[in-house]
Order: structure tokens, then sequence, then C-alpha cells
């Protein structure tokens, strides 16, 4: 294994023909020059290589490893194209060429390999190319769907409607209770009635001469009026011959 990353290295790649056995090359983050040598491109037993974030030049390499999980090269200067033989690596996981100059056409991959060629003006991406996470590198994000405006529209037109159907049967039934409340008051009288000797001008002044205002209810055989006597309330029925009687006056 090499781990030199993040580092200030300056400097190409040296020969690594003498390392028989390389399963980790990471040297990310550092300034790495020049071409990526032979040596390394031919090494069997790689597994893991980061070489991004560096100032590496020349033609996409063609790697003999068939042993790949991660390949990441991104943030360099390569160019070329990527070989067919990647998309030919079975445990392959990732493949990052981000911002380098590639060109033509994309390999296919596999729907598990996550493929990252954003900063690649010239790369054709296979739109079929495994499972390629890249976003365009260009262009505003597309417009909202029309129909799911429309369904968005359609939804706030039934809950406003919602609404005021509650509202309409709320005020329904308030008003329904008032009316029963003052049915029942209208019953009360009826059920309890009180024999009380008062005088006529007595009964003008608890109705205020038995105004309109004072009306519980009116039957076939009179008008019961309500009055307030020293506090208590009491229901006066003016018969019918009461009536006719004042209308002859």
């Amino acid at each position: 294994m090499v781990w030199l990353h993040s580092n200030s290295f300056t400097v190409p790649i040296p020969d690594l023909s003498n390392l028989k056995v390389l399963e980790s090359f990471e040297v990310h983050g550092n300034s790495l020059t020049g071409i990526m040598p032979q040596s390394l491109a031919a090494c069997l037993s790689l597994r893991i290589m980061d070489l991004s974030n560096n100032m590496l030049q020349g033609p996409f390499p063609s790697f003999a490893s068939n042993s790949f999980i991660q390949l990441l090269l991104s943030n360099n200067n390569l160019i070329g194209t990527i070989p067919d033989s990647l998309a030919q690596i079975h445990i392959l996981k990732i493949l990052d060429v981000t911002n380098n100059n590639l060109n033509r056409n994309m390999p296919k991959f596999r729907s598990s390999v996550k493929v990252e060629t954003d900063g690649n003006p010239n790369l054709c991406k296979n739109s079929d190319s495994g499972g390629e996470s890249s976003s365009p590198t260009s262009g505003a994000p597309s417009p909202p769907d029309k129909l799911s405006i429309v369904g968005i529209i359609i939804a706030i037109v039934v809950l406003v409607a919602c609404l005021v159907g509650l509202l309409l049967h709320h005020l329904k039934k308030k008003n329904k209770k008032k009316f029963e409340l003052s049915i029942e008051t209208v019953n009360a009288y009826r059920d309890e009635p009180q024999s009380l000797h008062m005088s006529i001008q007595a009964l003008k002044t608890t109705t205020n001469n038995f105004s309109e205002d004072f009306i519980l209810d009116k039957g076939g055989f009179g008008i019961i009026y309500k009055g307030n006597l020293s506090g208590t309330l009491i229901a006066l029925k003016k018969s019918i011959s009461d009536l006719m009687g004042q209308n002859g006056q």
C-alpha cells in the first residue's frame, strides 16, 4: 500500500516496477505532474487507485488490473478516451474522472458502478452507462411539470371548497340550534302557565304595548307575548276575541 495523500509533492510519479504486489495507491491532494508511468498502469494487483486532485497529464492509461474496486482520477488534465476494458471489471464500484479533458464515447458500465464524468465537455455520455450519477455540465434546471402544477391547483381548489362547505354546515347547525332554543322557550311558557291578575296598563307595560318584538308564538286562538314581571318571565296570551275587539276600536 502507498498512502501519500494530501502533501505538497510536485514531481512526476516515479517508476514502480519494483513493487510486485501493490493493492492500494493513494496520492490524491498533491501537485503531481507528468504522465502516469506505465509501471503503475501495468500493476495487476491494484484494487484502489486515487490520483485525484493532482496535475497529471497525457492520455488516459490502459490499466492491466482486473481487480479495481475504486478508480479515482478526477481533477487532472487527462485526455483521450476511457478504455472499454474498465467496463469489463466485474468488481468495480466507483469510477470518477470528473474535470479532465476526455472525449469520444464512454463504454457501457453496469448499473452497480457509480460513474462520475462531470467537467468533460467533449465526452459523449452513454445514457445506458451503468449507474452514472453525474448531472449535465450546463443548462438550467428543467421547468416544473405541467401536470404537477395542474394537480397542485386542483388540490387547492378542493381544499378551499371543503373549508367553505364546513363553514356553511357550521352556520346552518348554529342557526338550527337557535331556532330549537326559541321553540323550547315557547313550549316552556305553554307547559307552565301561571294565572296572574294584572291590569291592562301593566300588561301593556310588560309587553311594550303588545309590540311585535315581544311575540313568542302565533296560533289559531291568539298571540302569545313574552313579558318580565319583577324579574319573573311570563307569557301572555291575547285571544282572537281581544284582537277583534281591539281592531274594532
